[in-house]
């Protein structure tokens, strides 16, 4: 290398060394004096906490296409925004229900119950309508079985509340949409979803790694 330019390659690497000191030396002492003055602190965590989201959440956070075309042919239920309508009827007892079921022959007269006898003032007052619901949704904790019955046929069951009656009113059954049409929508779901997932693993590796004492909690007996 020709001596000339020996020392401007000297002199190029003086100054990047010098600057990789000056910048650590500065960053070094920022942190020292950080406790000092709460409100620069503050500005600075909540800098660096949106950093480093971004770096562990954000940028994790991808959807492919074929993660869209799959999320569309697996869930073609919330693609169409399938609806179940449902009515409810809640009761002290099964003997109760047992009484009530066999009347309950028309819309009217499940309405009529609802609003007579229904426990839940509430949903007395709207003659038993609890409104729209889908399939992901698990309704008086019935899952699946809710969306399986026949529209117009009542349904008894008990719980640890009492004796409830439940009807599907009502079945919203749309179309298929084009893929195209939802892939928006179905990326900032997955995508938001993704994010979700990141956060909760997140939170979770802090946890691990930061000791935490919250209000309430017994602190253990230094050893």
């Amino acid at each position: 290398m020709p001596l000339g330019d020996q020392i401007r390659y000297r002199e190029d690497l003086n100054r990047f060394t010098e600057s990789v000191i000056r910048e650590e030396l500065l960053f070094q002492y920022a942190l020292s004096e950080l406790d000092r003055d709460r409100k620069w602190r503050n500005a600075a965590k909540e800098a660096l906490v949106e950093l480093f989201l971004r770096k562990r959440v954000e940028e994790k956070a991808q959807v492919s296409s074929a993660d869209v075309e799959r999320y569309y042919r697996e869930h073609p239920d919330e693609m169409r925004g399938e609806h179940w309508r449902v009515s409810h009827i809640p009761l002290a007892s099964r003997a109760e229900c047992d009484a009530v079921l066999p009347t309950l022959t028309s819309e009217d007269a499940f309405e009529r119950t609802a609003r007579e006898r229904g426990t839940d003032p509430a949903l007395a007052a709207r003659g038993g309508d609890m409104g729209y619901f889908m399939r992901q949704h698990n309704v008086l904790g019935l899952g699946e079985l809710l969306f399986k019955l026949p529209v117009g046929k009542p349904f008894a069951f008990e719980d640890q509340n009492g004796c409830h009656i439940v009807e599907v009113t009502e079945h919203l059954d749309p179309p298929l949409p084009p893929l195209e049409k939802v892939r928006s929508r179905l990326e900032g779901f997955l995508k938001a979803r993704q994010r979700s997932k990141l956060l909760g693993e997140t939170m979770k590796a802090a946890e691990r790694q930061i000791p935490i004492v919250r209000p309430g909690d017994k602190e253990e007996p230094p050893r």
